[in-house]
């Protein structure tokens, strides 16, 4: 009910302040939903593997519904002060959803921006980034493009040099091993 609210208020009332707010908090209704969901699935793997695997397809369109509503609150309120945070939180959904160009491509929109000075979201930003590359690896088998691969490596490189003080790039130095 409270997210048929949030809707309502945004269409009635495009330009209202609290329309960023409610972007977020759909955002992460999705966000939540999809992660029960993906919960439910591990819990049904070992005694109904079709239901499990339909509980993931089921989750990861929740995580591509969220990535597409987190990244509309960057769309619409560029100088918002979660802009760039939930624009990251969109990659990550993208990622959960499988939508592997989408989700770099929304992560790089933080990485290239010049106008975000804050490392640790730069280097979040990168660090799921890397990350992304590895999963479709991981999706595909262990057979994904060398490409990938070599992304992966770039962008964990690239996050320990330019962010060497952040958790993220101990992350990084960790995934590098």
């Amino acid at each position: 009910r409270a997210c048929d609210e949030y809707v309502k208020l945004s269409y009635q009332y495009p330009e209202s302040e609290y329309v960023a707010e409610t972007i977020t908090h759909l955002g992460r209704y999705f966000l939540t939903k999809g992660s029960a969901m993906q919960k439910e699935a591990v819990d049904l793997d070992s005694t109904d593997k079709v239901a499990a695997e339909k509980k993931r397809l089921d989750a990861r369109n929740l995580f591509r519904t969220a990535g597409s509503v987190f990244g509309k609150l960057r769309e619409r309120f560029p100088t918002h002060n979660l802009a760039a945070k939930t624009t990251v939180l969109a990659g990550m959904c993208l990622m959960q959803g499988q939508e592997w160009a989408d989700a770099v491509k929304t992560l790089d929109l933080v990485v290239n921006d010049k106008q975000i000075d804050d490392p640790d979201l730069k280097s979040e930003a990168l660090y799921w980034r890397g990350d992304t590359y590895l999963r479709k690896i991981e999706a595909a088998g262990g057979k994904g493009d060398v490409t990938d691969a070599g992304e992966a490596y770039r962008t964990f490189k690239l996050l320990t040099w330019n962010y060497p003080d952040t958790k993220w790039a101990k992350f990084a130095r960790g995934r590098l091993l």
